[in-house]
């Protein structure tokens, strides 16, 4: 089981390299145990496994299956006495077709049957005439109908298939030009293509950075370009990110798509792209003449400057990049002048910006002088004004003053002369106060006597008015239902009397009543 879930893991890494793709969004690593584990022998089996779905069963299917039956000890050993039928055998061939993998054939295209979604045609052996079906899907049709020329030596990389007619075709990934003529054939169809849909309008061009500080360098870590770009660049002091890449071979096309949305989704924001390589054949350089890779161009969102061969050479790269250098060292060059062109422009704008504010300093300080002698003109003008004011309210104060000390003068008199005359009034006024005062006093104390003497006989009758003092004598007082019985028909026998007398009180009951 481990060894067939390592050989599924590098099935999967190749299959990513192939797509451009993380190995998770090809299979997860548990549908790969599963499968290990499970061993379907059938594409209804491996439907069962989870994350096996209707397009992944489709697309890997037949790659799965393969690798399980070519992982069997005993395959020879199992097909020794057994009789297939016709679709058991084809089933069986196409694993084992499937199972070479990528292949790449050269030969000479022929008798194309292109439709809408598909192209047929033979790829033929000029030496001996045998020739193989190919077969471009609809996924690669787009990229490939351009290379697909009838009578073109080529390279095809593709997959061996047998169909349920039996057919033997390669489904072809690839296609590789072979020969200067049919490159520039491809080249040209390419170019006009891509002008027709306005890959090549200005308005496409996204505008460099006027200071450009970081840049993402897309090249081959080990070729001659990325050491003539080092040797003629200035110390600029910019910040350089190396993506290596493949600049020629099977995988350079997707090596440089992924290197330019490998900027596109860096953490650190590139003010530009720089994709180069350094001189070479036309077939070394037709990588760079992709539709996907000008595809990637157009949809990056950072300006990408181009340095692609020589200065005569031309590819689709540069046509839909936004600035075409020549060469590598002509990137550099580029950028040194850019630096340059920053620093003249600073430095001229240093020099107006002086001669501005020396012409600005001299305007205001004449400005200031003239302000200056107006300002003391007025301020003299002012000054004299005020002065006038001055002596004008000082005079009128002085004036006021005098008149004031006079009035005082006359109301100082008038008050000496009021102040005498109240003085004597109150003096008269307290001599007949003390007088009426003896008055009152001696008339008020003969009314209090006269009031005593009065009081005193009132009082003296009272006493003799007083019940209690009629009960001091002997006598009492009768009460009936708490009131002075004052006539004998107000009670009868048997009523309740109270009778007070000096000492207290006594209750008594009527026994008899005598009325005279």
């Amino acid at each position: 089981m481990d060894e067939l879930i390592e050989i599924l893991k590098i099935w999967r890494s190749e299959q990513a390299l192939k797509e451009g793709k993380e190995g998770g969004y090809i299979l997860p690593f548990s549908t790969l145990q599963d499968i290990a584990l499970k061993k379907p022998q059938t594409l209804d089996d491996l439907r069962e496994i989870k994350g096996i779905g209707e397009i992944k069963l489709l697309k890997y299917g037949d790659d799965i299956l393969n690798i399980i039956w070519n992982n069997k000890t005993d395959f020879t050993q199992t097909f020794e006495d057994k009789i297939f039928s016709v679709t058991e055998c084809i089933s069986i061939l196409k694993r084992s077709l499937l199972s070479l993998g990528l292949l790449k054939i050269q030969g000479e295209i022929s008798d194309i049957n292109s439709r809408e979604k598909y192209i047929f045609f033979k790829l033929k052996d000029k030496k001996t005439e045998n020739c193989l079906n190919c077969f471009i899907g609809y996924t690669n049709v787009n990229y490939l109908k351009d290379k697909a020329i009838e009578g073109t030596e080529v390279v095809i990389y593709g997959y061996p298939n047998i169909y349920k007619k039996g057919n033997l075709t390669i489904e072809i990934s690839d296609i590789k030009l072979l020969g200067e003529g049919a490159i520039k054939q491809a080249f040209e169809k390419l170019k006009l293509k891509l002008f027709q849909k306005g890959y090549f309008s200005e308005d496409l061009k996204k505008k460099l950075p006027f200071n450009i500080k970081t840049i993402g360098l897309i090249t081959s870590e080990s070729g001659a370009a990325l050491k003539d770009f080092k040797n003629n660049l200035k110390e600029q002091g910019y910040q350089i990110y190396l993506k290596h890449v493949l600049v020629e071979g099977d995988y350079a096309e997707k090596s440089i798509i992924n290197a330019i949305e490998f900027f596109n989704k860096f953490h650190i924001k590139m003010d530009t792209i720089i994709l180069m390589r350094g001189g070479g054949s036309l077939e070394s350089l037709n990588t760079f003449n992709s539709e996907k890779i000008a595809e990637s161009i157009i949809a990056s969102k950072i300006p990408i400057i181009t340095g692609i061969g020589h200065e005569k050479d031309e590819s689709i790269a540069d046509l839909v990049g936004d600035l075409k250098c020549s060469t590598p060292t002509a990137c550099a060059n580029f950028l040194n002048l850019k630096k340059q062109r920053i620093e003249d422009f600073i430095n001229k704008k240093e020099t107006e910006l002086t001669y501005l504010f020396n012409n600005s300093f001299n305007d205001l300080k004449i400005i200031l002088n003239k302000k200056e002698n107006e300002i003391i003109s007025l301020f003299d003008l002012k000054l004299k004004n005020l002065k006038n004011i001055l002596s004008n309210n000082f005079t009128k104060l002085n004036s006021s003053l005098n008149k004031v000390f006079y009035y005082f003068k006359e109301i100082n008199q008038k008050f000496n002369y009021l102040l005498n005359t109240y003085m004597e009034n109150i003096k008269n006024l307290k001599n007949s106060l003390n007088f009426n005062q003896k008055f009152l006093f001696s008339h008020f104390t003969s009314f209090i006597n006269t009031t005593k003497t009065s009081l005193n006989n009132k009082e003296n009758s009272l006493k003799l008015l007083n019940p209690q003092h009629i009960l001091n004598k002997g006598y009492s007082l009768t009460y009936f239902k708490g009131k002075i019985l004052k006539d004998i028909s107000q009670i009868k026998k048997d009523d309740l009397l109270d009778i007070q007398l000096k000492q207290g009180e006594v209750k008594t009951k009527v026994q008899d009543i005598n009325i005279k």
